[in-house]
């Protein structure tokens, strides 16, 4: 039963049109429609890595890094 409301809960969220003229992208959250805007339409990458300063366009993609990231800065310590 919790199954079947998770997916009616996914098929029926609130779905966000991009702003920009001529541009079809859908999402069915702020963030996505962020990241869309940030990489597609003014190439601004609004997540910096504060480890190694490597930026990005989408939030999962930073988050993913930083996990990476910060092991690694983390493990380069206990060497020292």
């Amino acid at each position: 039963m919790i199954e079947w409301s998770k997916k009616f809960v996914i098929k029926n969220a609130q779905k966000t049109k991009c702003p920009y003229q001529d541009c079809d992208f859908v999402a069915n959250d702020k963030t996505k429609i962020v990241d869309h805007i940030n990489s597609s339409h003014i190439k601004f990458p609004a997540y910096v890595c504060s480890g190694c300063q490597s930026m990005f366009y989408s939030k999962m993609r930073s988050n993913d890094h930083m996990k990476i990231c910060s092991s690694k800065i983390f493990s380069k310590l206990l060497l020292f």
